[in-house]
């Protein structure tokens, strides 16, 4: 056991043979700094579990690395940003850095390499761009692009890491939205099916489904099938888009060769085989203006 003279000290200030001055505080600052990292991530991954948007990745991002944050769809376009008052400032950026040219070969590379890249600024330039893909299973579904300081208080790297953390943590939450929108999809699907196939049900089991589908149980309605003759190609998409524009207060949605909509009758002196007439002769005539063939019957 030493004594009160014994020459031991402390191990936090023990400076080795050969140690540089500063290389204790330096180390210190590190761990600090990769605390901060973790932190983040940490974040950026509870989000994940949440009913978190894209706008909310970009702030906890913006603010754990202290970089202005774009996220981008596939086509380039702002889908949310913090820490920049105008998200194509971003995009500005990364083309300064890469040259207009070279903007296609990064954005080639984070897509063929699903990694996030940096992008030096030209010498004497204040900061950098990183760019990581915002993937959806196998597809590119955007970039996430940040624009930081030299001053920084994270390295490169550590911001790169984020970056590329905060970018799997969009998809995630993009592929979530996909998820729910399809599972919406199949639930209208099966209401529409319900109320074609109810008869004369009057248990009030068919109101709920009407008002369920935005439908007032309490107006008279008629349907309208369009069956496609060679329904290939975007042929039902480009239907029930057509039909639900000459009908905005339709409820419309396609089966595997058709287009149904719901229609509330107009309160007109037409019955409504006649209003269901009027509408087939204007969607007929749109179609036959941009050549799509199809089969209708009301």
């Amino acid at each position: 056991m030493a004594g009160a003279g014994s020459p031991i000290r402390s191990a936090a200030t023990t400076q080795f043979p050969g140690q540089p001055d500063g290389t204790i505080p330096a180390a210190r600052d590190e761990a600090i700094r990769l605390r901060k990292l973790v932190a983040l991530c940490s974040h950026l991954s509870a989000l994940a579990g949440q009913d978190a948007d894209l706008a909310a990745v970009a702030r906890v991002l913006s603010n754990g690395i202290g970089a202005a944050v774009a996220i981008l769809d596939s086509e380039l376009q702002p889908l949310a940003s913090a820490g920049i008052p105008e998200p194509g400032g971003v995009i500005g950026q990364l083309r300064e850095h890469a040259g207009g040219a070279a903007v296609d070969r990064v954005l080639l590379a984070v897509s063929h390499h699903r990694r996030a890249l940096t992008v030096p600024g030209p010498r004497g330039s204040e900061g950098s761009v990183a760019v990581a893909p915002v993937s959806v299973g196998q597809e590119i579904a955007g970039y996430l692009v940040t624009r930081s300081s030299r001053d920084a208080e994270l390295s490169e790297d550590m911001r790169l890491l984020g970056t590329e953390h905060a970018a799997m943590v969009c998809g995630m939450l993009l592929a979530r939205g996909l998820v729910i929108a399809a599972a919406g999809g199949r639930a209208r699907q099966e209401l529409v099916d319900g109320l074609l196939l109810a008869g004369g049900r009057e248990d009030g089991e068919v109101d709920r489904w009407a008002q369920h589908l935005g439908l007032d149980p309490a107006r008279e309605h008629y349907v309208l099938s369009v069956s496609l003759a060679r329904p290939r190609g975007g042929g039902l998409e480009a239907t029930k888009s057509l039909l639900a524009r000459l009908a905005p207060d339709a409820v419309v949605t396609s089966r595997t060769d058709e287009v149904v909509a719901i229609l509330p009758a107009a309160k007109s002196p037409a019955t409504h085989p006649e209003q269901a007439r009027t509408l087939a002769r204007t969607f007929a005539a749109t179609v036959t203006e941009h050549h799509l063939a199809s089969r209708r019957s009301a």
